[in-house]
């Protein structure tokens, strides 16, 4: 049985796999890998991205907010998303700071 987080994963991950200059990997925890590392990590141009993906009122945990306050401070961008919009709204806002991707999609509006 598929649990609410685990559907909000996978559709997030469908709608990445769908976004050509992206490039996500779905972490799969096992007892061999690092405590709280998120959900999925990726990249959108040159800027690294990592998701923590919660449903309801479910929260981090203390070593998952651990884990995104390190990665946070390497400068990826980090998000507890409870949402596929708010992946979106990530994915979005870090192709408008990459000034590559800003120019090649205002090239491709004018097109």
């Amino acid at each position: 049985m598929t649990t609410p987080e685990g559907n909000l994963t996978r559709r997030i991950m469908d709608w990445l796999k769908k976004q050509p200059d992206v490039f996500t990997v779905k972490h799969h925890g096992t007892q061999y890998g690092i405590a709280g590392i998120p959900d999925i990590f990726g990249n959108v141009g040159s800027r690294a991205f990592y998701v923590e993906v919660k449903t309801g009122r479910n929260k981090t945990s203390p070593i998952q907010a651990h884990r995104l306050a390190q990665i946070a401070k390497t400068g990826a961008a980090v998000i507890v998303a409870y949402s596929l919009e708010e992946v979106k709204n990530l994915i979005f806002a870090l192709r408008d700071e990459d000034p590559e991707l800003s120019e090649s999609r205002a090239t491709d509006r004018r097109g």
